[in-house]
C-alpha cells in the first residue's frame, strides 16, 4: 500500500515572516479573470495540498481530448450545475484519498491537481458570466423603469390635452388622431413627441379663451418638459441595454469548452474509483448528481460486446 508523502517544505530564513500557501490559478483566460466565489475557495484549498503542474505536463493532459469533444460534453449541461457537482466531487476524492491512500496508485496526484486547476478554469468564467448578467439585468431594469415613468408623463400630457380640449369637436378630433402608446421604446417615444407637438400648437394660440383654457386645465410648459425628459430618459436607457446584449440561456462556447474539460476529469476519477471498488469493496464509487449523471453515466457506459456466432454444425460424412 503506497501512502504519499508529504512534499518537501522550501527552507526559509528565520527572519521571514510565516505566510500561508496561497495558489495562483495556473489556468486563467483573457476574458475571465480568477474569482473569490466559494467554489474557487474551496478547490484552491485543495490545490494548496498538491504539488504543482509543469506546464508540459498540463499540455499533456489537456490533450488527451480534443476542444471539440470538450465543447461535445459541455454541449449538454449548464455550467452552474458542472461546477458544484464537480467541486463536491473533489472534495469526495480528497477525503478519500486521504482514507485510503492506496488509491493514488491508479489516480495519479498530478491527475487530480489537473482536475482541481480544470474546476478553477470554469469557475471563473462562471463568475465572469455572472456579472455580466447582473449588469444585464440592472440595464433592462432601467429600461423597464425609463419606459413606465415615460408612459406615465405620457398619461399626464394627455389628461391636460383633454382637459384643455372639453367636448369641442375639433380638438377632441387631433386627441383621437394622436397614435397610441405602443407596446416598444419607439412607438412610445413617437407617441410622446406627437403629444407634445399637439400641445405646443395649443399652448401657441393666444387668444383670451384658449389662455384661459389652458391655465384651467394646467397645461404648461412643465408638463411638457416632464414628456419630453421622460422620453429622451427613455431613448438613453434603450441604448444602454442594446449595448449589453441580449441575455442567453445557453453557456458560451468558451464555458461549454471547460465544462467539457471539467466533466471529462470527473468521468475520468469515477472510472478509478470503480475499479478500485471492484478490488476492494470497501471503496466507495463516485456518483454524480443529477446536473451531470446524463452526460457522465452514457459516457462511460462499456460497448456492448459482440453477440457470438453459433459454432457451425458438422457436415455429414459422405460414403
Amino acid at each position: 500500500m503506497l501512502i504519499p508523502k508529504n512534499p518537501k517544505k522550501t527552507k526559509t530564513t528565520k527572519s521571514a515572516p510565516k505566510s500561508s500557501p496561497k495558489t495562483k490559478d495556473p489556468v486563467v483566460h483573457a476574458n475571465a479573470a480568477p474569482s473569490d466565489s466559494a467554489s474557487a475557495k474551496i478547490t484552491r484549498r485543495l490545490l494548496d495540498k498538491q504539488s504543482p503542474l509543469s506546464a508540459i505536463l498540463r499540455a499533456a493532459l489537456r490533450g488527451l481530448a480534443s476542444d471539440a469533444q470538450r465543447s461535445e460534453f459541455g454541449r449538454q449541461t449548464k455550467a452552474r450545475g458542472v461546477l458544484a457537482e464537480g467541486v463536491t466531487m473533489a472534495v469526495t476524492v480528497d477525503q478519500h484519498l486521504a482514507t485510503f491512500p492506496s488509491l493514488t496508485e491508479t489516480y495519479a496526484p498530478a491527475r487530480f491537481a489537473y482536475f482541481l486547476e480544470s474546476l478553477l478554469a470554469l469557475d471563473a468564467l462562471v463568475a465572469a458570466s455572472s456579472a455580466r448578467e447582473a449588469k444585464l439585468g440592472a440595464a433592462r431594469g432601467v429600461a423597464s423603469t425609463g419606459y413606465e415613468q415615460a408612459a406615465k408623463a405620457r398619461r399626464k400630457l394627455l389628461k391636460r390635452l383633454s382637459r384643455f380640449a372639453g367636448k369641442r369637436d375639433p380638438e377632441q378630433a387631433a386627441l383621437t388622431a394622436l397614435p397610441p402608446q405602443g407596446r416598444g421604446n419607439e412607438a412610445l417615444r413617437q407617441a410622446i413627441e406627437k403629444a407634445v407637438a399637439l400641445a405646443k400648437e395649443w399652448l401657441s394660440r393666444k387668444d383670451a379663451a384658449s389662455v384661459a383654457h389652458a391655465e384651467l386645465a394646467a397645461l404648461d410648459e412643465t408638463v411638457i418638459a416632464g414628456a419630453r425628459s421622460a422620453a429622451a430618459a427613455l431613448d438613453e436607457a434603450n441604448v444602454d441595454a442594446t449595448l449589453e446584449g441580449r441575455k442567453s440561456s445557453h453557456d458560451s462556447p468558451i464555458v461549454n469548452l471547460e465544462e467539457g474539460n471539467v466533466l471529462l476529469e470527473m468521468a475520468y476519477a469515477m472510472d478509478v474509483f470503480d475499479e478500485a471498488h471492484e478490488d476492494n469493496d470497501v471503496v466507495p464509487r463516485l456518483v454524480p448528481g443529477p446536473a451531470t449523471r446524463h452526460v457522465l453515466v452514457s459516457s462511460r457506459r462499456a460497448p456492448a460486446e459482440p453477440t457470438p456466432e453459433p459454432p457451425a454444425e458438422p457436415k455429414p460424412l459422405t460414403v
